[in-house]
This record gives C-alpha cells, structure tokens and sequence, in this order.
C-alpha cells in the first residue's frame, strides 16, 4: 500500500468517526456493549436480531459504538506507531482501520443529521417491506398498543380523576397536544390567540441542537375538548400559562393516574399513551403526513409511522394549525418500496 493511499485511509476513519461516542453515559456504553455481544454471538445485523424498530436503532447505535470505540483505538494505536517510526505496526494499524470502517459502510454514523437531509431511508423500513411481502407479521410492543381496551373518553377520565392534582394543567397540555414529558421539563407557554383558540409553543428534546426534529413547534387549538376547555379557563383567568413539569414525576403520577382509573387494564396507560392518541386522531383527521410529523416534533415524516394508527381515533384533535422551525422531509412508501427491491432512485422533496 502506497503512503498517499494510507494516508487517506486514515484521514477517512477520522472523519468517519467524528462526534459519534462523545457523550454516551456509563451505563449507555455497559448496554451498547451487552447488546453488540448478543448480535456477534448470533451473527445478526441490526435489523435481523429487531422485532422492533425501536430496537432496531438500538442495535444499529450499539453496532456503531462498538466499531467507533475499535476505530478510535486504532487510530491512536497507529498515531504511536507513526510517531516512532514502527513501520510494521503502522501498516498494520492501517489495514485494520480499511478494515474496520468498511464495517460501518451499511450504517455509517450519523452525529450531524446529514442522512436527514439526504433522505436515507432506514434499514429497518426496509426490513419490515420485506417481511411483510414474506407474509409475516411485525409485531409491535410500542406504547402505540396501549390504547387497545380503553375507553372513548379515556382521557376526559383520567383528566377527571386528576383535579385534586398539581398535575392537572401537565395532564392537560399531554392530552392536548401529544407532548413528550420531557418537553414539559423546558415549559410549554400556552396563548389565547383568538376567540376559543389556544396556542402552545412547545420547545423540542431530541433534536441535538437543531439538528433533528422540530427545535420549536407551535400548535393553534380549538378549545373544543373537556382539556382545552380547562386551559382556556385557566388561560382567560390568569393569562399566558407557562406549565412545567419534571419528566420523570410527571410520568409516575400518569402511570398512577392511569391504574387508578382503569384498574382492570392490563396494560399500563403511560404518559406517551397521550401522544400516541395525539397522532392518532390526526391521522383520522385526514391531516398531511408532513403535518403530523411537525405537530410531533419530527422533522422526517417516516417517524411518525411508528405511531398509533387512525383507526385508534377517539376524537378531534381540535388542531387548526401546526407551525414548525423545520421542513419536513417525506419518504413516500413508493421509494421504500424501491429500496427493498434493490432498485435505485432519485431522492428529492415531495414539497
């Protein structure tokens, strides 16, 4: 191998690995790697060993840790050898780094959201084409199942049963608008913008700094429900709301609140239970993919698939208006179609 070849073998594996593992916790890095020795024992890739997608990006993210961490090493193994004139080694030390980045060719990291813009579609959309043009069935063990058994008015239930709570106005903005918990955490202000109509600007998690999903998303509502109801009252009385909750008490007391009002259920109603109906009376609605996705914060219309159906509708969303920070970048189930046949295409937007 020529220095000019080894040389840009290096520089690539550098780059190849920048910002991926920067900010993993302990206990993060102890599953990533619990979860690697699992796939190498079985000899599974990502979405071969995932029954979920949920699982299968936490397979896909402990596959690139695992790889990222044996690169990094490498490259300071390398950098020694370099440094000291052990040519061997160094040649060595290349070789692995060829060796090991193509082992991240099929899921190259992603620390900036540029797969994002260039619309890659994943893996595991892929796979769920395939096994259900194989005939089998992808079962799911989302939050998105929780909503089978319960009740029309679950949520005016739980609503009800939470009026003697500090809870309640949290409870009401999660039935209202399909907040993530953690977003209560940064405060989501609530307006009167016109007659009956209530605005809430709810400031995104998940988004690595603008670089993924919807840093700031604003909804119009029209206070048509038992819950917009109450905020309108709560907003006319006192003016601009400002609700905050902590994530993790706020998600006890709904999995409290949920047990008590619907004791017999089996499953646990959870405080994502709120945004899986959220999505679905949006898309029972008749709403725009791309809207849905926005009013949930995501930025690729795909995300929302995974959440629960129209035919779980139990009601208006009462949503008029959705208003992002991000345009949403749509996959269209044709070109996941291509993929999975293996054809190639032109990815452009579709709006």
């Amino acid at each position: 191998m020529d220095k000019l070849t080894a040389f840009a073998i290096v520089k690539a594996a550098r780059t190849l690995i920048q910002g991926v593992n920067v900010s993993a916790s302990d206990s993060t890095v102890a599953q990533y790697k619990a979860a690697f020795a699992r796939m190498e024992r079985q000899g599974l890739t990502p979405e071969k060993i995932s029954g979920t997608g949920r699982s299968f990006f936490f397979y896909r993210a402990a596959l690139v840790h695992h790889v990222a961490s044996q690169i990094r090493e490498t490259l300071a193994v390398t950098d020694r050898a370099a440094k000291q004139g052990r040519l061997d080694e160094w040649e060595h030390g290349v070789n692995r780094l060829e060796q090991l980045s193509r082992g991240l060719d099929r899921y190259k990291p992603d620390p900036d959201g540029k797969h994002l813009d260039q619309r890659v579609i994943s893996h595991w959309a892929v796979e769920v084409e395939k096994r259900e043009r194989a005939g089998q069935t992808i079962h799911s063990h989302s939050k998105r199942t929780r909503l089978r058994g319960l009740p029309d008015d679950w949520r005016n239930q739980m609503f009800e049963n939470a009026k003697r709570s500090k809870y309640l106005d949290a409870i009401a903005v999660l039935a209202a608008t399909g907040a993530r918990p953690a977003e209560l955490e940064k405060g989501i202000t609530v307006n009167l913008t016109r007659e009956n109509t209530l605005t809430f600007t709810i400031i995104g998690v998940k988004t690595h700094n603008g670089k993924y999903g919807q840093e700031i998303r604003k909804l119009e509502i029209a206070a048509n429900s038992v819950v917009t109801k109450h905020l309108l009252d709560r907003v006319q009385e006192h003016g601009q709301l400002r609700i905050v909750a902590n994530a993790g008490s706020l998600s006890d007391y709904a999995r409290y609140l949920g047990k008590k009002t619907f004791p017999s259920l089996k499953k646990a109603v959870s405080a994502y239970c709120f945004r899986h109906q959220f999505a679905a009376d949006l898309k029972a609605e008749g709403m725009e993919s791309a809207d849905v996705s926005a009013a949930l914060g995501h930025c690729v219309d795909e995300t929302q698939s995974y959440y629960a159906s129209g035919r779980s509708a139990r009601g208006s969303s009462g949503v008029q208006k959705v208003v992002g920070t991000r345009e949403v970048r749509e996959k269209t189930p044709e070109k996941m179609h291509q993929l999975s046949m293996g054809k190639s295409y032109e990815i452009s937007l579709s709006r």
